[in-house]
């Protein structure tokens, strides 16, 4: 029997266009899993109901739906709590625009199969499919899709508690250098901050709580986008002779709604929070490159919350010490007088670009790394073993340290990269700060220094996004010539005889005294400023030194 509501209903009216995911937690209380958590905004519940679970199946769900071309990007959330207390049951509807808390609605009842009845006729109602089939769930156009979040088995209902824990209660094993790093990487509000800088809504999709499968599908909306983007722009190519795309003003009305519709679908997987804005068509290369980097930050940060949410029976263990273990990576400070630390010091003074020059790099911190996995695998034998540079965003950072460096998958475009999906270096410095994406309010960056063995070189002036596929016979890696590199009488090399490229940017051959600051820094023939050099098996990297730095902005 349905009882008079406790909280007062507003019109269940869908109007608030804007997508959001919806989440789907499949846990198996078999295992002691912990119950999904009651939404914030039922505040008549929360401490007071947990969300319904029966058998393996748990009454938990968030909808999302974008349409570009309608300003629609919306969310609906669906839960079945249960009372404490008595036999009492009740649905929880919420829905709005991404970003927003929205309208909700709560329904009482004193029987679990009518609470049930409500609660998959609401889904039905949104989906057009049965909550019963959900496993073999097909979006329906006009309709809001299901995206589905992971629910980690062991782990514990505060783990998703974002809130600073308190960590003093057992003094921490860790040198004190390591300590502070660990408290950088492991930084979950810093993590959601750099997200919302890509529009990414990380309180309708939990940091980490992404399924694997969810991501795929995300990829493979963004390779739906590329080929439209690249079928666009040679359709335009071949009228025009232009290549930006947003400058095509021949491309037909149907093609520029497929794309719509693709973006659409990507926004609706992947749920970003525009705000009260039109989600953005998303239109050129460089834009489907910025998706990437969301994507592959993703799934470093599913790796990270993994790591961060793992319960321990270690009850005696520090946090930070317990996170430093699981990384399975030997980090240690080097001293300002190590003979190494100044050559890193020197590689960061000399290979600053010229034409970076919005910031300067202070050295806080060189650590040497050893990555367990990496030293068995690694093809020394290929030769022509180089120190190369490479950067990336803080929330990136437990996921390299635990899981190296990685190559994209086959769902991701090609189009994104300019060689090919690989894993791309740099022997400027500055060329690889730039992709820390530091800010005059977040200031410290990290950069790490990896053994690359390169083998032999496969030298390109221009971009081919279909390498490696197009590698030259007998070529292990490819470089992108660069118009200004670094100077080779002051180069150095390791202990072990890897090559330390630290010389300082010059114009591509031009005499070692000439001003490497004068204009027209391109070299005849070459579209890149700098080198890149790319590897397309991760047996060819072995990370050596993480540095932490310090962007002081001009």
């Amino acid at each position: 029997m349905k009882r008079k509501s406790t909280v007062p209903k507003t019109k269940d009216k869908d109007d608030s266009s804007a997508p959001v995911k919806k989440k789907i937690k499949k846990e198996s209380p078999k295992k002691g899993v912990r119950k999904a958590l009651v939404d914030s905004f039922c505040h008549a519940k929360i401490g007071k109901a947990n969300v319904y679970v029966d058998g393996d199946v748990v009454y938990d769900v968030m909808l999302n739906q974008t349409n570009i071309g309608h300003n629609n990007n919306k969310y609906y959330l669906i839960q079945l709590l249960q009372d404490h207390v008595g036999n009492g049951f009740s649905v929880w509807f919420r829905w709005g625009r991404v970003g927003a808390p929205g309208q909700n609605k709560l329904e009482t009842y004193s029987d679990v199969n009518m609470a049930k009845s409500s609660f998959m006729s609401k889904f039905k109602d949104k989906t057009k499919n049965d909550w019963n089939n959900r496993n073999s769930f097909v979006k329906v156009p006009g309709k809001y899709d299901l995206v589905e979040i992971d629910v980690d088995e062991e782990e514990e209902e505060e783990a998703t508690d974002t809130r600073p824990k308190k960590v003093d209660d057992v003094p921490s094993k860790l040198e004190e250098q390591v300590k502070v790093l660990m408290n950088l990487i492991c930084d979950v509000k810093r993590m959601e901050a750099q997200m919302a800088v890509l529009n990414y809504d990380a309180k309708k999709a939990p940091l980490g709580k992404l399924s694997k499968k969810q991501l795929q599908l995300g990829y493979e909306s963004l390779k739906n986008i590329s080929n439209l983007i690249t079928e666009m722009d040679s359709n335009k190519k071949s009228k025009s002779g232009k290549k930006r795309v947003t400058e095509n003003k021949t491309v037909s009305a149907a093609t520029m709604k497929m794309l719509q519709e693709a973006c659409s679908e990507f926004y609706t997987r992947i749920p970003h929070n525009f705000g009260m804005k039109l989600p953005p068509v998303i239109q050129t290369p460089q834009e489907v490159k910025e998706k990437l980097e969301l994507l592959e930050a993703l799934e470093n940060i599913d790796f990270a919350m993994k790591v961060i949410n793992k319960s321990s029976s270690e009850n005696n263990e520090h946090p930070l010490d317990r996170n430093y273990k699981q990384l399975e990576c030997d980090i240690k400070p080097l001293a300002p007088s190590n003979k190494t630390r100044k050559l890193v010091e020197k590689y960061i003074d000399l290979t600053h670009a010229p034409t970076h020059s919005i910031y300067k790099l202070q050295v806080l911190d060189v650590f040497e790394i050893c990555k367990s996995k990496e030293e068995p695998r690694f093809k020394k034998e290929l030769g022509n073993r180089m120190l190369l540079w490479h950067g990336s965003r803080l929330s990136n950072w437990m996921g390299i340290l635990g899981k190296g460096l990685c190559i994209a998958p086959p769902e991701a475009p090609v189009n994104g990269y300019m060689f090919g999906k690989g894993i791309y270096f740099a022997d400027a410095c500055s060329k690889s700060a730039n992709y820390v994406c530091a800010t005059r309010d977040n200031d410290v960056g990290l950069l790490v220094l990896c053994e690359v063995a390169l083998g032999e070189l496969d030298e390109r002036k221009h971009s081919c996004c279909k390498l490696p596929n197009e590698i030259a016979k007998g070529k292990d890696s490819v470089i992108g010539l660069g118009s200004m590199i670094p100077d080779k009488a002051t180069w150095s090399k390791l202990d072990d005889g890897t090559v330390v490229p630290c010389g300082k940017i010059v114009k591509r051959d031009a005499p070692t005294d000439a001003s490497n600051a004068s204009s027209g820094m391109y070299a005849p023939g070459y579209s890149l400023l700098y080198n890149e050099y790319i590897v397309y098996d991760v047996a060819q990297v072995k990370m050596r030194y993480l540095v932490k730095t310090k962007f002081q902005f001009n």
